[in-house]
């Protein structure tokens, strides 16, 4: 059941992902046409960190999974479409010769752009209480979401926040939040 499961994710996190990539090619290839904004841009990267710790960490632990439920399944798929939707959030579509705003597009779409963010995490934090069953380590859910519980109070800054040093601020310390975490996980795995 895991490798049925597995396939299944790893064409929304491929699709996602693709959403990703293509936009900022896009964004390199109109460099000349595109208003830049740095937080857009370090939450686009947020994004692959997002996709590739959350990749890893259902590939490894859902092989531990002996007993497949319909409910575990329903929340791991919730899960991967949040994802999903944060990356398709941040994506730009790029019109041939006509100027690219990412500053204007981050603005107009922030709140669900945040939105989505949020809800990825509480949904990571569910997932994480879900599998706590099968887990080797049943109180690691707990460590786990303990560390994203402060990215909450960031992407609340990052919704709220109307200077682009706070957004850029909230955007980096998510990122270093991310990357302590994606740290954490090669360390014990």
């Amino acid at each position: 059941m895991f490798e049925q499961i597995n396939l299944l994710l790893s064409f929304v996190f491929a699709l996602a992902m693709t959403h990703l990539l293509s936009t900022a090619a896009e964004l390199v290839l109109a460099r000349n046409r595109v208003i830049f904004s740095g937080p857009h841009a370090i939450w686009m990267f947020n994004a692959v960190l997002m996709l590739l710790t959350n990749w890893l960490t259902m590939g490894i632990g859902g092989g531990e999974i002996k007993h497949w439920t319909p409910s575990l399944i329903l929340v791991l798929f919730t899960a991967t479409i949040t994802l999903y939707l944060v990356c398709a959030t941040l994506a730009i579509r790029v019109r041939h010769d006509e100027p690219v705003d990412m500053h204007e597009f981050f603005e107009s779409n922030r709140l669900v752009i945040f939105g989505t963010l949020a809800a990825g995490s509480l949904s990571g934090m569910v997932l994480n209480y879900a599998t706590r069953a099968i887990s080797a380590h049943p109180n690691d859910w707990i460590r786990v979401d303990v560390m994203i519980l402060p990215t909450l109070a960031v992407i609340a800054v990052a919704a709220c926040a109307k200077p682009q040093w706070l957004q850029m601020s909230a955007a980096c310390v998510y990122t270093v939040v991310t990357l302590g975490f994606f740290a954490n996980f090669a360390v014990t795995n």
